[in-house]
């Protein structure tokens, strides 16, 4: 893979670029993880905070899962939409 240089010429911070294959083999790895690491947590359901913070990794999770079918019918343009609700459910679970 090329060697790609960040907005500041390459100066400080360089990435590698990765294929779409990459990217959607390490959400659906991000995925896997998550849903295992959801299956073990202990909440309490009684108060509203923990009540919150499940719906809003479960909401995380199913964006993703919508970005990997996105992903395989090809339909590029809407992955930016669900990926903005993904960060924002991310946002809202830290201000919890």
């Amino acid at each position: 893979m090329p060697e790609q240089r960040g907005f500041d010429g390459g100066r400080r911070a360089s990435f590698r670029a990765l294929s779409l294959s990459s990217l959607a083999n390490l959400l659906r790895l991000c995925i896997n993880r998550a849903e295992y690491a959801a299956s073990s947590l202990r909440v309490d359901l009684g108060t509203p905070t923990d009540r919150f913070g499940v719906a809003l990794l479960h909401a995380i999770l199913d964006h993703g899962r919508s970005i990997l079918v996105l992903l395989n019918a090809r339909e590029y343009a809407a992955i930016p939409i669900v990926c903005r609700s993904a960060v924002e459910a991310y946002v809202d679970i830290v201000n919890l």
